[in-house]
């Protein structure tokens, strides 16, 4: 029997470079087996074991490349793209030499290379680039009194060597960041900024010691807003809320930043049976800005933690990108001013409900809103009507729901007509008379 690359165990392909051309000598793995392509590019492995295997692709000059290859399968096409390198130098306007600074390359597809450190005389290369347009920035460069922003160059394709980086000389904005108690917060983000603290153009960066000091590097001559933010529970246990100052001035002897503690939840999701729901995405809104503060995860037992949250009340949700919420919804669940809580955020198994929404003449009523409304819990949801006047919701949790169907008058203005209830809990087949009845 001839063998053909559809036979079980069998993997045949074809390896070409960035710009399609046949790459020859190149070493392609899988497992622990080897071979290397032939002059016109192909390679092929027989008797592989498993049905699912991973192909490794090694060439000089461009990036390691795996695949995954369900077998059978018809010959596949490897494309490698290339890895270059950008090289050059970093140095103060007078030209001397900046060493021991970081120099990362952004590329547009926002793939970056390694980070590598310039040498005593400024030197740096950034290998593992694409042949695509760069963004070049180093860090800040401080030295007891010596200080320089960081030196950026845009658009520099890959492959590009002997560029210059010149350093601006800078200012220092320093202080230290402290908690409610008094003790030092260390690892706090700082982002000083131009104009506004979230959408500056213009931002300089640091974070702070084991001792809560911070040093921020600056360009001279602006004045700067700082933000401050702690990722982390400090050692005291607290989660701070984040802080700013606006109008700082150079020269300012120094800017210390008191952090407040932010309030937090806790809670427990369960069952419909009263069991823990475990590794459950959970988000905390606050009710009245309507703004995600902070998401959780629950652990084994179904218990949950937000921290760092502003005063206010809050609504606890099951995350929407969690698969478990297209046939589970939580009822309760809302925090109230004033610290922790303990909030049960209970499950109930949510049922279907189709329908079709006509006239008093039995004509379809295509594109027409259809809202429910959960009597006990008070939770609301939409859904709207296809052409053909259909309808359906897989949201609806057990007990009552009001129905209403939205009816638009020649003027343009609208109202939602109540047309009756339907019980969750089972899935329910209905027709709604868009006049406000159910049928």
């Amino acid at each position: 029997m001839v063998t053909t690359p559809l036979d079980r165990g069998v993997l045949a392909g074809h390896v070409v470079g960035a710009r399609g051309r046949t790459l020859a000598g190149v070493r392609v793995s899988v497992g622990d087996r080897h071979t290397v392509t032939d002059e016109f590019g192909d390679f092929r492995f027989d008797g592989l074991a498993s049905d699912e295997v991973a192909v490794t692709v090694v060439a000089e000059q461009h990036r390691e490349t795996t695949a995954r290859v369900t077998l059978p399968a018809p010959p596949i096409r490897i494309r490698l793209s290339a890895s270059l390198q950008i090289s050059g130098t970093v140095t103060f306007a007078n030209g001397t030499p900046v060493p021991g600074l970081s120099v990362r390359a952004t590329a547009v597809s926002r793939q970056r290379g390694t980070s590598p450190v310039t040498d005593d005389l400024g030197n740096f290369t950034i290998d593992g680039v694409s042949s695509g347009h760069h963004e070049i920035v180093t860090s800040a460069y401080l030295d007891g009194n010596v200080s320089g922003t960081p030196a950026r160059m845009h658009r520099v394709r890959g492959g590009t060597h002997a560029i210059v980086l010149t350093m601006e000389p800078g200012a220092v904005i320093a202080g230290a960041v402290r908690g409610p108690l008094g003790e030092s917060v260390p690892g706090a983000e700082l982002v000083a900024s131009v104009g506004s603290t979230r959408r500056a153009r213009e931002r300089y960066t640091s974070s702070t010691d084991e001792s809560g000091a911070y040093r921020i590097v600056v360009r001279p001559g602006v004045v700067y807003s700082i933000l401050v933010t702690c990722p982390t529970a400090g050692r005291s246990g607290f989660r701070y809320l984040s802080t700013a100052r606006f109008g700082i001035e150079l020269g300012t002897p120094r800017v210390d930043f008191d952090l407040k503690a932010g309030k937090e939840i806790t809670g427990r999701v369960l069952d419909p049976v009263g069991r823990g729901v475990s590794d459950l995405s959970l988000r905390a809104t606050r009710v009245r800005k309507a703004s995600v503060h902070t998401v959780a995860r629950t652990g084994p037992d179904g218990t949950f933690r937000f921290g760092g949250l502003p005063a206010g009340t809050y609504r606890i949700h099951i995350d929407r990108n969690d698969a478990r919420s297209k046939t589970h919804m939580a009822l309760g669940g809302s925090a109230t001013r004033g610290g922790a809580a303990n909030a049960e955020i209970r499950l109930v198994a949510t049922s279907q409900i189709r329908g079709r929404l006509v006239d008093a003449t039995g004509n379809a009523q295509a594109k027409r809103r259809v809202t429910f409304e959960h009597e006990n819990s008070g939770h609301t949801w939409s859904v709207t009507a296809d052409a053909d006047g259909r309808f359906h919701t897989g949201r609806a949790p057990p007990g009552r729901c009001l129905v209403s169907v939205r009816r638009y008058a020649v003027s343009g203005t609208f109202e939602d007509v109540p047309c009756g209830a339907v019980t969750g809990g089972d899935d329910v087949d209905v027709t709604i008379d868009v006049a406000g009845r159910l049928r």
